[in-house]
């Protein structure tokens, strides 16, 4: 199976409109191998599917090799009903692979000086291929309809939906709602049931409904076949959401500023005002359009605490803050003038996520097939004035263009000097004006202050501990947290290796003796013996047995003195015991 799909993976010559003839009896006679298999074997279906998922190519594999590929898939899917949604599900997921590499082609024409000459046809290649593939998928949608526009809504949601950034595969759901009203039914009311959180939450919740958001206002504004009653009613149900999402943001006591936490919120918001300025014409036709657009009470929108404004891409600000004033509906200036001063004072530069993502199509084959909306590149790029009261008749250009907040890169040209070299060669020729610049230009050598030494601050030896000790101090200095603490020892003092040993030893020496000390409490503690103290005049300790003294050891007594004690002797032997009393 995987060697009949591979022969699907060829190199060779873009067609326009139709394959060769020798290349369609090629695939022929491969898709009526694969179709006998699949009859005789049907759980081989199961191994064809992962067959065509292992083996799809490369997206930078050539416009040829993946538009052959799709082609034959969807050649697949014709004799294979039961595989016609996964191979849908595998196309797109390649789609949206080309799509999110693709480089937009305003910053490709700006950074050409600066890339190398193979990148920029490797992005020009893609671009290409996704455009060949968009046309094969848009015939598929265009000869089996019902069946194909079903499953392009299931693939919508499971694939393109939760991906942001995308540019072109999306506008595939914009043909699919065009030409069948059940799906266009279908797929908004899923967007703004999942935009208003009402499918629930999980991980991820926050980023697919402001992406959810991101597609609900792109489809109400861009495609042609939307109603303005369906307009009218979702601009109703945005209004609604936020204004009881403003009221339960005031009654909690725990208000947060943050944009993350807020961030559904100012999604919808941004929506509501990307419609208004950009179907302005339908929402101030008559009178009960404007009675409409009054009702939907915009000025708390802008006005509360939440500042959705603050957040919402420069381009849709100065569309809808023109709109809204020239109609005389809510006046945006001074908050737009106040969050620039904000952005100005912090230095922090507001990073804008929104992204909506059916602004013009600028692939060149599909670009006409069911949107509208070319742009003239000669028309400048121009905005109104905040002080214009005018009609705003650029606002379409202005969304036209892009809502993502590009890096303009602007190079100044060096200014002439007022100096040039050959003034500088004559003030040399005179001796008084040499003396001068020299005197001026003259730069003074800094003074060597020494080695840096983080103890000490200053020159002066102020840091002295031994002076610190010694500083007088005022009858009223007290030791607080603002005066530094009181020096108790002096400074350090390099020592020798003797000494250091000497100190030491020292050191053990009175350990051990504090040790010996310690033991001797503790054994009269346990044993109750009380010692009596020792007298203060110890003067008299060194006297004992002197030279001088009868008990001396030099003299001894002779036999038979005075001195000499004799002791009774038993008669029958034994032992005498002397009791002293």
């Amino acid at each position: 199976m995987a060697n009949l799909i591979k022969l699907f993976k060829v190199d060779g010559e873009n067609w326009e409109d139709q394959p060769t003839k020798k290349m369609m009896a090629k695939w022929s006679n491969i898709h009526t191998i694969i179709a006998q298999i699949v009859a005789v074997m049907p759980m081989t279906s199961d191994l064809l599917m992962q067959t065509v998922i292992d083996q799809f190519p490369y997206y930078k594999a050539g416009t040829y090799c993946n538009r052959a590929y799709i082609h034959n898939l969807i050649w697949i899917s014709k004799y294979i009903p039961s595989l016609r949604e996964q191979i849908m599900m595998a196309i797109i997921n390649s789609m949206v692979t080309m799509d999110v590499n693709i480089m937009d082609q305003s910053r490709n024409k700006r950074q050409t000086e600066l890339m190398f000459e193979m990148d920029v046809d490797e992005q020009d290649n893609v671009s290409e291929t996704l455009d060949y593939c968009m046309l094969e998928v848009l015939k598929w949608l265009e000869d089996e309809r019902e069946p194909v526009l079903n499953i392009m809504c299931n693939v919508f949601e499971r694939v393109i939906l939760p991906t942001h950034g995308t540019r072109y595969v999306q506008f595939l759901l914009v043909y699919v709602i065009s030409i069948s009203q059940q799906c266009a039914d279908r797929v908004f009311n899923n967007l703004w049931m999942i935009a208003a959180g009402l499918h629930g939450s999980g991980p991820g919740a926050l980023a697919t409904r402001r992406t959810a958001t991101s597609h609900l206002a792109g489809l109400l504004a861009r495609c042609v076949r939307v109603t303005n009653s369906r307009l009218i009613q979702y601009l109703k149900n945005m209004a609604e959401w936020c204004h009881s999402y403003i009221t339960a943001a005031q009654e909690s006591t725990a208000v947060n500023d943050n944009t993350k936490v807020h961030g559904a919120f100012h999604a919808i918001c941004h929506a509501i005002f990307y419609l208004v300025a950009f179907k302005n014409h339908h929402l101030f036709a008559s009178k009960e359009s404007l009675n409409f657009v009054e009702s939907l009470n915009l000025p708390r929108l802008v006005t509360c605490s939440l500042n959705p404004l603050r957040t919402c891409p420069p381009q849709v600000t100065r569309a809808f803050s023109s709109v809204t004033r020239s109609h005389q509906v809510v006046y945006c200036q001074a908050i737009i003038e106040k969050n620039v001063r904000h952005t100005l004072q912090f230095c922090n530069a507001e990073e804008y996520d929104e992204w909506f993502p059916y602004d013009p199509y600028t692939l060149p084959r599909v670009q006409n097939v069911e949107w509208e909306g070319k742009l003239d590149s000669e028309k400048q790029n121009t905005y109104l004035d905040s002080d214009d009261d005018s009609e705003p008749e650029d606002v379409m250009y202005v969304l036209s263009q892009s809502t993502a907040q590009e890096k303009n890169v602007k190079v100044l040209q060096p200014e002439k000097p007022l100096v040039t070299p050959v003034d500088l060669l004559n003030i040399g020729e005179i001796p008084h004006v040499k003396y001068l610049v020299q005197k001026a230009e003259q730069i003074p050598k800094p003074k060597t202050s020494g080695h840096y030494k983080p103890f000490k601050t200053t020159k002066s030896d102020v840091h002295n501990p031994k002076k610190e000790i010694h500083r007088k101090k005022h009858k009223n200095w007290e030791v607080t947290a603002a005066t530094p603490p009181p020096i108790v020892h002096g400074p350090a003092i390099a020592l020798s290796l003797e000494e250091s040993l000497k100190l030491q030893k020292e050191y053990n020496i009175h350990l051990k003796e504090v040790e010996v000390q310690h033991a001797a409490e503790k054994l009269l503690a346990r044993t109750g013996i009380k010692m009596s103290d020792i007298p203060k005049d110890v003067s008299k300790f060194g006297q004992y047995r002197q030279a001088d003294s009868d008990d001396s050891a030099d003299t001894t007594d002779n036999e038979g003195s005075d001195k000499e004690i004799h002791d009774e002797e038993p008669e029958r032997g034994g032992v005498i015991f002397t009791v002293m009393k």
